[in-house]
């Protein structure tokens, strides 16, 4: 009996003397460029070189802002995953040529500066937080291009000589405050309006009020713009031009469907019209869908439905 308690003794003295081995296991990782994995998706960013990939292996939830400063070329692919800024909503690409694709990106504003490129194909965006405030941001000589995102709740400002291009997707309001063009090949709009030097160009869009009530949805405050092709189809007014800037639209539908009275063109600046159909739905008697105390010009070849034209001069 004493030689067990003894056994017992020693086996307890063991136990608590030797080291326990607990297995733990190593974080998974974030990302990854080619084989090589990384703990954050900065670590990544800071380690890329030019014509590589980043490949996001899961969601992640920022802590502090994420800045692009590598000056290369260089693709970030979200893997159909979400970069979401929780704590602070800022998303900035000071530097370099890159492509960010296929996954949601979740900040309050994304800022694109410094004469760096950048690409977004395939890309959702949304706000982090419940501010409601959702901007992109171009400035000082940057160039963006959007291809087949998803930004319908976004406000675009391009300014300072940066170059803005959308080709197809559904986005927000967009404006132009910059000295250079910006070119709208395709997409679905809020609101799209030129309020600068610069001049806008839009091949194809289209454009649809959430309400009848709304009013002017295209706009050109200052510089020049060209509808080559859009559907526009509005609430009370629709397009309107401010005293020293300048229209030429060449085809399109332009509808208003407040039937109480509403103007689809306001022309107080330069006009031409040279094709596309100009509609109203009002039931008021003899409203001018089109009015104008500026030059205006249209061809004999515009459809004008239940359209009247006014012209006035203003004091």
């Amino acid at each position: 009996m004493k030689g067990k308690k003894k056994l017992l003794l020693l086996y307890m003295i063991a136990v608590m003397v030797l080291p326990i081995s607990i297995p733990v296991s190593a974080a998974s990782p974030v990302a990854k460029i080619g084989s090589k994995n990384f703990r954050s998706l900065e670590s990544a960013l800071k380690s890329v070189k030019k014509g590589q990939t980043i490949k996001l292996l899961k969601n992640v939830t920022l802590k502090n802002e994420l800045t692009f400063t590598k000056n290369v070329k260089y693709t970030l692919n979200l893997n159909n995953k979400t970069i979401k800024s929780k704590y602070s909503d800022y998303i900035t690409i000071v530097k370099g040529n890159i492509i960010i694709k296929n996954g949601t990106l979740k900040a309050s504003v994304i800022n694109v500066s410094n004469s760096s490129n950048a690409t977004f194909q395939k890309i959702k965006y949304g706000n982090s937080s419940k501010s409601g405030f959702v901007r992109i941001n171009l400035n000082n000589k940057a160039k963006a291009l959007f291809k087949k995102c998803s930004m319908s709740a976004v406000r675009f400002e391009a300014r300072d000589r940066s170059v803005l291009t959308i080709d197809d997707g559904k986005y927000g309001d967009i404006w132009n405050y910059s000295t250079k063009t910006l070119t709208i090949k395709k997409g679905n709009f809020q609101k799209i309006f030129n309020d600068s030097k610069g001049k806008t160009i839009i091949y194809n869009a289209a454009i649809k009020a959430d309400s009848n009530d709304q009013a002017y949805h295209v706009g050109v405050k200052k510089g020049s713009m060209t509808i080559r092709n859009m559907n526009l189809n509005t609430g009370c007014a629709g397009i309107i031009v401010d005293k020293g800037a300048s229209l030429t639209i060449k085809n399109g539908q332009f509808t208003t469907k407040y039937k109480y009275g509403s103007t689809v063109l306001a022309n107080n600046g330069s006009t031409v019209i040279n094709g596309g159909t100009f509609k109203t739905q009002t039931t008021a008697i003899n409203t001018d869908g089109i009015t104008s105390s500026g030059t205006l010009t249209i061809s004999p070849g515009v459809k004008l439905e239940n359209c009247n034209v006014g012209y006035y001069n203003y004091p």
